[in-house]
């Protein structure tokens, strides 16, 4: 089935609603989308994920009967695709509507993970209910917009310090400006085909030179992605775009 044109809508432990050859989901706010924002009739499709399988559904009659249900006749049951080399992304705290736009495209461009770090020019704290709760929430917006199924894992602050080494078969890199462009990278990869991808993305203005030395003490390879200043989460659009593009 071709998806591109199919709307995607996340809903938590669909296997909890599923019964012979339908789901019966029982939420207001979710037959609200279906029936006055998507607007969908009786048989169209539409797609619903939780992260860990993936429903194509057809809508069924009895969503527009009954008040807040949605019934839906299952066409296909899949589990998401994951990518095989995955993306860590470990992008610097930064303030929060810039440090929003780096979850979206997180989900956007398929990252296995989330984790942001702590360097030295962080400058704000992270309060791990709230902050959890409104990234979450906009990930998932981004995997409805791009039908991408696979919901990074949104990891607590670390600092980089604390950050692992790479390991042999991996590749971990840091985007600064270096000789080693990114099309040399891209050659690497091609032909190293790594097991996993580590990329840290450093604050506005840069991290220290103690930083930028404590990052290649722990196997990170230095790139540069335009000859041109970008914002921080500018970077990480570039940065993870292009390098998910490279390994799809």
């Amino acid at each position: 089935m071709n998806n591109a044109h199919i709307f995607a809508l996340y809903h938590p432990n669909l296997h909890n609603y599923h019964e012979k050859d339908v789901l019966i989901i029982k939420d207001k706010q979710l037959r609200h989308r279906i029936t006055n924002i998507l607007r969908l009739k009786p048989q169209e499709p539409l797609i619903l994920f939780d992260g860990t399988m993936v429903y194509n559904i057809t809508i069924d009659e009895q969503t527009l009967a009954k008040k807040d249900y949605v019934f839906g006749a299952i066409c296909d049951i899949q589990k998401p695709h994951p990518p095989s080399t995955p993306l860590f992304l470990m992008p610097t705290l930064l303030k929060k509507e810039a440090f929003e736009h780096v979850a979206y495209y997180a989900a956007q461009m398929g990252a296995y993970s989330l984790q942001p770090i702590l360097t030295q020019k962080t400058q704000r704290a992270w309060n791990a209910e709230k902050d959890h709760e409104r990234l979450f929430n906009i990930m998932i917006a981004a995997c409805e917009q791009a039908k991408s199924f696979t919901i990074p894992e949104l990891r607590q602050p670390l600092k980089l310090e604390a950050v692992p080494y790479v390991q042999s078969e991996s590749v971990g890199l840091y985007f600064e400006d270096t000789r080693q462009s990114l099309f040399e990278i891209a050659t690497t990869l091609k032909n190293q085909k790594p097991s996993s991808i580590s990329l840290f993305f450093g604050p506005e203005g840069g991290i220290t030179e103690q930083e930028e030395c404590m990052l290649k003490e722990k196997g990170f390879i230095s790139c540069s992605l335009t000859s041109t200043i970008l914002r921080a989460q500018e970077a990480v659009a570039v940065g993870l775009g292009s390098i998910a593009s490279l390994i799809r």
